[in-house]
């Protein structure tokens, strides 16, 4: 045995990264190994080349966590300090073999910012793992794994309005929830009711151990779901729409206590009231009942704390609210809807005709005319619905003012397949709906959008915005309404990620950038100005995010980012 040297050489040790969980279940982000949590408090070393170093004596710069780093460059990175002197410190050197018979400490910088680890070690040390007892105190930080955001193609998926539902993955970043645009009620959640044209953090949420998994929405409130089924409200809640068992406005962030027994799995905002979908599948809802659009006849004005809706024994999988009305789809492909929003305006505009009994309900109806498709998600405008089917075909009801059903009837008052011509004969993936524009994605990614664009909210060239260039307005308002009116591809929006619709505007994300357009009188495109933006444009304060999780209310903005440095104003 030789006498182990103060300082065993880099060869020996190839690359160290050192993988520790403290009651995560995420897995680590190299190499996605199946990684035993640590109640035990194990560590785990990872002497790593990407493969084995018997088939390679080299780094493989490409994997994901050694991003741009030679072998050389993190190899003098990685030092093993130990006395000479110790009584019982020996180690056996053979082709980068060692092993080491007292704990000894292992100091490595590694590739990525903020994996900083000191924790001792000791035990058989081979090219690949080793696995050591290590009391509480040596536990180093989590690691972060970036999961792949966007489903298979191929596959119909919604997001629901005014909201985006992917889960981000936690990193070593700062997570930051952002917020910017109309905060007449607190909405933003940043203590005070002025607008914001810029993202702002929230600097009262507290995230510990959450990580937003959903932000949302409604006329003048917002919803936070986090991945542990946890819901923060803040805004308008003269109605309730809060559920916090009062009337009064919330300028930050508030859990809703009274569901902290059921996880929820999906929120979705109106006007002035809020439906949240469970675990089990029932449906909660608060706010006003106006309109009948909680689907709780019982309830006259308005609900304070979220009450059960008692329908069928059909699950809920999806949820979507309009203006005053509510829309869900069941486990087996059912729709049922309720809140006479709808049958509102159908009466002024269908003078003399029968308005469905789905149109005039209190409470969840089924909606006929889907009997031959099996409906996955829906989305909601102020007065229209779109579905979107297993096969990628989309079904849609309500009102048609701006043509956004591509229909001649001022009001469909059933539902309506939109045939696959207009999308270049290709099926759909998602959906979303402002109040009256709606944005689709197809199998091959491409983005269209159609309805009302003089906001600037269908994001086309050819789309003057209301206040801009008013001469060209003007001598094309003709061509304006008739290209409104069809789907359109959006070339900036191609392979986006997420979208989300506020009422007149919209937020997406596209590779790593966060983009908007549309109505921006509040700001709620983060530019700094007031003017519609009438193509998608980058989010600039954004730029440097790493991970983005959007959402929008009706004239505001939210985003869930892992920043390396905060270049927002705090």
């Amino acid at each position: 045995m030789e006498t182990c040297p103060s300082e065993v050489s880099k060869e020996a040790l190839s690359y160290t990264h050192t993988h520790t969980h403290t009651q995560s279940k995420l897995l680590p982000y190299c190499c996605q190994e199946a990684w035993t949590c640590p109640s035990e408090m194990e560590l785990h070393f990872v002497f790593h080349t990407h493969t084995h170093r018997e088939q390679s004596n080299s780094f493989d710069t490409s994997c994901p966590c050694n991003p741009g780093y030679s072998r050389s460059a993190l190899l003098s990175r990685v030092r093993v300090a130990t006395s000479s002197t110790a009584p019982g410190h020996s180690c056996k050197s053979q082709r980068g073999k060692m092993s080491v018979a007292l704990p000894v400490r292992v100091l490595s910088l590694l590739a990525r910012p903020g994996y900083v680890h000191k924790p001792p070690a000791f035990g058989l040390n081979t090219y690949i793992y080793n696995t050591v007892k290590l009391p509480a105190p040596a536990i180093a930080a989590r690691s972060r794994e970036r999961r792949t955001h966007r489903p298979p193609r191929g596959l119909p998926q919604v997001v629901p309005p005014s909201s985006a539902t992917m889960a981000v993955a936690r990193r070593d970043a700062t997570p930051t929830l952002l917020a910017w645009g109309a905060n007449s009620y607190g909405q933003l959640g940043l203590g005070h009711k002025n607008d914001v044209h810029l993202p702002k953090a929230v600097k009262s949420f507290l995230f510990n151990q959450r990580c937003i998994k959903n932000i949302t929405g409604g006329g003048g409130h917002s919803a936070v779901l986090t991945e542990t089924g946890e819901i923060f409200f803040c805004g308008q809640n003269k109605d309730g729409q809060l559920g916090l068992g009062h009337t009064e406005d919330v300028t930050h962030f508030t859990l809703c206590s009274s569901l902290c027994g059921c996880p929820v799995i999906q929120v979705a905002c109106g006007w002035d009231f809020t439906v949240i979908l469970v675990g089990n599948g029932q449906i909660f809802s608060c706010g006003s009942n106006s309109f009948g659009q909680l689907g709780i006849p019982d309830i006259s004005g308005r609900c304070t704390i979220p009450a059960m809706i008692k329908s069928s024994q059909d699950k809920i999988i999806n949820i979507a609210a309009g203006l005053r009305h509510t829309v869900a789809v069941a486990e087996n492909g059912s729709v049922f809807q309720w809140g006479i929003g709808m049958a509102s305006q159908a009466k002024r505009m269908c003078q003399g005709k029968n308005i469905p009994s789905f149109l005039r309900a209190k409470e969840p109806c089924k909606v006929p005319g889907l009997e031959n498709v099996k409906v996955r998600s829906v989305a909601s405008g102020s007065h229209h619905v779109v579905s979107l089917t297993d096969d990628g075909d989309l079904y849609v009801w309500g009102n048609n003012k701006h043509k956004q059903l591509l229909s001649k009837d001022f009001v469909v008052l059933e539902p309506q397949k939109i045939e696959a011509h207009y999308f270049e004969g290709e099926k759909i993936r998602r959906i979303w709906s402002g109040w009256t524009h709606l944005v689709v994605q197809s199998e091959t990614e491409k983005v269209f959008t159609w309805g009302r664009g003089d906001y600037g909210q269908l994001g086309r060239s050819e789309m003057p915005c209301e206040g801009q260039n008013q001469e060209r307005k003007g001598s094309t308002e003709h061509h304006l309404k008739q290209s409104s009116y069809a789907p359109a591809i959006v070339s900036r929006l191609s392979d986006a990620s997420e979208i989300a619709c506020g009422s007149e505007h919209n937020l997406a994300i596209v590779g790593n950038q966060c983009f908007s357009w549309g109505w921006n009188e509040h700001g709620m495109c983060g530019n700094e100005t007031e003017e519609n933006v009438c193509l998608p444009q980058p989010v600039e304060p954004l730029s440097s995010s790493e991970l983005l999780l959007i959402g929008c209310g009706a004239g505001h903005s939210l985003a869930f980012c892992f920043l390396p440095s905060l270049d927002i104003t705090l």
